[in-house]
């Protein structure tokens, strides 16, 4: 069973972009982009970082 940090991080790694959905998924985001793992554009749309997509590869 997958963690919810690790669903983010498979659903960050298919996708360039990716909504978040829902407040469990809203309040990791929140805490990644705190990390600067993932950035939040102007239209909502969260996209990782370079140092997010190697964290991100741990979590998978």
């Amino acid at each position: 069973m997958k963690s919810k940090i690790g669903e983010i991080a498979e659903k960050m790694l298919e996708k360039e972009e990716i909504v978040i959905k829902g407040e469990e998924e809203r309040v990791i985001a929140e805490l990644l982009e705190f990390l600067g793992l993932i950035e939040k554009h102007e239209n909502g749309l969260y996209r990782v970082t370079e140092e997010g997509k190697k964290f991100l590869e741990l979590e998978r």
